[in-house]
């Protein structure tokens, strides 16, 4: 319970106070892509990769980020929050071909533990994997657009908050379109669910 009201501070306050910062004519929004970098970063350690490829990822980017703030610091800061929902989408969708189950279907198992997890579960939180690592290309995409046109408040107003508060809609909006499609089923708090999230990671 602790690990999911946790949580919900966290997504709601880290997107207020990323909006208040930008709000401010005190505050350069360039200083927003340093967390955001290195949450990006973070979450690249975390792509389901073998040894080697992702050995190999990390070296490209690591050169990729050294060129990049060599010739034009700005643009590569810019470019960060594509890395970061890049790093996300990645984590989601390579888990579609992995041997294990699907990233949402095992997030779903843990939070349902110790109750049955029937096939129609399996193929709707599939499926869910899916839109969500979906949903993330959408954000890199966005942010994409807004760093190449030199828009440094844009970028940062949807990497640090319209993005978090699409992402709150969309989980909520799921979380209700599921109690109704699975109403014969028992159902699993939310809060449980990112407990799981919060504590298992990348690693659930």
């Amino acid at each position: 319970m602790r690990g999911g009201l946790t949580a919900m501070i966290l997504a709601l306050g880290c997107p207020l106070v990323a909006f208040w910062l930008l709000r401010s004519e005190f505050f350069d929004a360039i200083w927003l892509t340093l967390p955001d970098g290195i949450f990006g970063i973070i979450l690249t350690l975390g792509i389901p990769l073998k040894s080697r490829p992702k050995s190999l990822l990390l070296s490209g980017l690591a050169l990729a980020l050294l060129v990049g703030l060599m010739m034009n610091p700005r643009l590569t800061a810019m470019l960060m929050p594509v890395l970061m929902n890049c790093a996300l989408a990645l984590i989601f969708l390579l888990t579609l071909k992995a041997r294990e189950a699907p990233l949402i279907t095992r997030i779903a198992q843990r939070a349902r533990s110790p109750l049955t997890f029937p096939a129609e579960l399996f193929i709707y939180t599939k499926a869910l994997t899916l839109y969500w690592g979906l949903l993330f290309i959408l954000f890199a995409l966005n942010g994409l657009y807004w760093a190449l046109t030199d828009h440094i408040g844009w970028v940062m107003l949807f990497a640090n908050t319209i993005n978090f508060l699409v992402m709150a809609v969309f989980f909520v909006l799921e979380q209700v379109y599921r109690v109704f499609r699975f109403r014969h089923l028992t159902q699993t708090s939310p809060l449980k669910v990112l407990k799981v999230v919060l504590r298992d990671g990348w690693k659930v």
